[in-house]
């Protein structure tokens, strides 16, 4: 007999394992934020966070949005905004660059090395140049 939490992973499992482009057409993306809400356990959470940036979706984005707000300056769950940064840097995509360099200056100094880890993640490097042109201290302005 399977139990909760070994159901739970199978249907992750099957969920994760559809093709993004069907994933969005299906609603599986829906049915793994569903299942990210309904379970109890934290390491499934963060597995369903890793499948969501790995397949990303109009619905997935705004969802791990939501999750980096909510756990890096709602609850404070650092471990939880950490994952959630890292899918949003497994998604590639510019709308994350775009969030997570606009994040930076505000967020909490322990979030700062997985934000710069999730741009890192990201093919795009305007936003990544953007963000240290400004982080970087201007020596040579000092110089002269």
């Amino acid at each position: 007999m399977a139990t909760p939490a070994r159901k739970l992973r199978s249907e992750i499992k099957i969920t994760a394992e559809t093709p993004a482009q069907q994933r969005g057409a299906t609603g599986d993306d829906r049915e793994l934020i569903r299942l990210f809400e309904d379970s109890p356990w934290r390491a499934t959470r963060i597995e369903i966070l890793g499948e969501l940036g790995r397949h990303p979706t109009q619905r997935t984005l705004e969802f791990l949005f939501k999750q980096v707000m909510a756990t890096a300056y709602g609850e404070k769950d650092l471990p939880m905004a950490e994952a959630a940064l890292h899918a949003l840097g497994q998604t590639r995509h510019v709308l994350a660059a775009r969030f997570l360099t606009r994040m930076y200056p505000g967020c909490d100094e322990l979030l700062k090395a997985a934000v710069v880890g999730a741009i890192g993640q990201i093919p795009d490097r305007t936003l990544a140049r953007e963000l240290l042109r400004e982080r970087m201290p201007m020596h040579h302005h000092e110089r002269h």
